[in-house]
């Protein structure tokens, strides 16, 4: 089967905070758990704070990312105009089909964020749309964010910051999660150096050589 090449809808797609949604609906189902068991003159207050709790925090979550997916939005339009193009023509004349691209024109990455206290990367650059990137900055996480929330996996709060200049004086910033090096293979892409040959090389484990006994 032919793989669609990816649109502005599909990043959309990839970026939406499904895991805040998630919890979102569940906050909502146990609200109404509590407010039935209440109107039936039992005690639904377990079940009204949970679902308030649930709701609140993650409503707040949700509203970030879907700031942070207009932006980069707004921004990736800004390029259109700046540059005389279209992003969706142009990914289908260069058969993009993978929300993570790299060529010499472009750096796509896009990731959803399956963790409800991870916020989403969302990069969509054209390199002649760029005037300059700032040095990065590291990022400390705070203790709430690197504990374990129930039925989610810990995750380190380290994050680092960029800033990037382009041509038309706008600004936008990225920040993203050490362990993800989306921050180190973007410099690297903009410096023009091959970013693969530039990433730590992983350790292989060596395994134990079997002695062959001579007969």
């Amino acid at each position: 089967m032919k793989q669609k090449t990816i649109t502005k809808c599909l990043l959309i797609w990839r970026a939406f905070p499904y895991s805040q949604t998630t919890l979102i609906i569940v906050g909502l189902i146990l609200m109404v758990i509590g407010l039935d068991l209440e109107a039936n003159s039992q005690d639904g207050g377990f079940f009204l704070a949970i679902g308030m709790f649930m709701m609140a925090g993650n409503s707040i979550m949700f509203i970030m990312c879907i700031f942070d997916i207009l932006d980069k939005l707004v921004s990736l339009n800004k390029q259109e105009q700046m540059l005389g193009f279209n992003f969706n023509e142009e990914m289908k004349t260069n058969n993009v089909t993978s929300f993570k691209f790299k060529s010499p024109d472009w750096y796509i990455e896009v990731e959803n964020s399956y963790h409800p206290l991870k916020r989403i990367v969302f990069i969509a650059l054209k390199k002649e749309y760029i005037k300059s990137l700032s040095k990065k900055e590291r990022l400390i996480g705070s203790s709430f964010s690197s504990r374990k929330p129930p039925f989610f996996p810990p995750y380190d709060g380290n994050r680092e910051m960029m800033m990037i200049e382009m041509i038309d004086g706008s600004r936008q910033k990225i920040i993203a999660y050490e362990r993800s090096q989306v921050i180190d293979l973007l410099e690297i892409w903009y410096r023009r150096i091959d970013y693969r040959a530039q990433l730590p090389a992983r350790k292989k484990k060596q395994g134990k050589k079997k002695s062959k006994r001579k007969r």
